[in-house]
């Protein structure tokens, strides 16, 4: 069974402070980092302290094209242009390259099984119950997958079908399941005419115009304390480091407030749209 995943990532959020008005700016840097998991056979637990392993479960740059482009044929999930590009020259050069246009291998930190042996990565989908919570750690973990501009980003998101009886529930995780409900959000706000044009100033001195969402309402602030309360918690473990970055030994980065990826990514989606 493929599960899909993927989150925004803003990493200059790391510099700012958590005043909701500075997430607000548009961070050129944010991209989305799509990837899945797939049930595998258990492996040697990971030895605490020691580099960043590869995700046992995650899937490798075919084994997750493969899946895109058999849920696209399938049209249960229909991919925007340029992710359908990607299918098509990975396809076409699949034996002359080791990854695909937009490949990249990131630190995660994810739920993992301290156990007396080493630290055993979870699958998202595994029963978590089973395991005691005081032997539940997040770990990084590095994990192959797909870094969408935002502009195609907007669009992948836009498409995932929200119909319960395509039985998306057991093909996405909470993650992009929670980013695919934002979008909409976003929608609504583009049609309630909830948006401001705004002026940023760079640091080469630089001027230019981007758009960023209103709330200003008794609803829209309701709903953003809602979202944001409903923002899965893995969501804020995705600012880790890419694979040429990871420190030795491994570090976690402190999860970003919820409430700056989500203005962050909400302010991308509005601007795109």
């Amino acid at each position: 069974m493929v599960l899909l995943h993927g989150s925004w990532i803003h990493p200059s959020l790391t510099l700012q402070d958590s005043q909701a008005l500075s997430a607000l700016e548009p961070t050129p840097d944010s991209l989305f980092f799509l990837w899945g998991e797939t049930w595998r056979s258990s492996t040697v637990p990971i030895t605490p302290f020691s580099p960043a392993p590869p995700h046992p479960f995650c899937l490798l740059v075919d084994e997750l094209l493969d899946a895109l482009g058999s849920l696209h044929g399938a049209k249960v999930l229909m991919l925007p242009p340029a992710l359908k590009d990607i299918l098509q020259k990975h396809t076409q050069d699949r034996k002359q390259k080791d990854g695909a246009e937009g490949w990249e291998v990131r630190s995660l930190s994810l739920l993992c099984h301290w156990t007396d042996t080493g630290v055993v990565p979870l699958h998202s989908a595994a029963d978590s119950v089973a395991v005691p919570s005081e032997e539940v750690c997040l770990y990084p973990l590095q994990v192959g997958g797909l870094c969408l501009s935002a502009a195609v980003a907007t669009e992948f998101l836009l498409a995932i079908p929200l119909n319960a009886d395509l039985h998306t529930e057991d093909l996405l995780g909470a993650d992009l399941r929670y980013w695919s409900h934002v979008s909409r959000w976003s929608l609504d706000l583009l049609v309630r005419s909830k948006i401001l044009p705004s002026l940023q100033k760079d640091r080469d001195g630089s001027i230019y115009a981007y758009w960023q969402p209103l709330l200003d309402s008794a609803l829209d602030q309701a709903r953003l304390r809602q979202m944001q309360d409903q923002m899965p918690l893995v969501c804020q473990c995705y600012g880790g480091a890419s694979a040429g970055d990871i420190e030795q030994p491994p570090a976690l980065a402190l999860p970003t407030p919820s409430k700056l990826i989500f203005l962050a990514s909400l302010q991308q989606l509005v601007d795109q749209q």
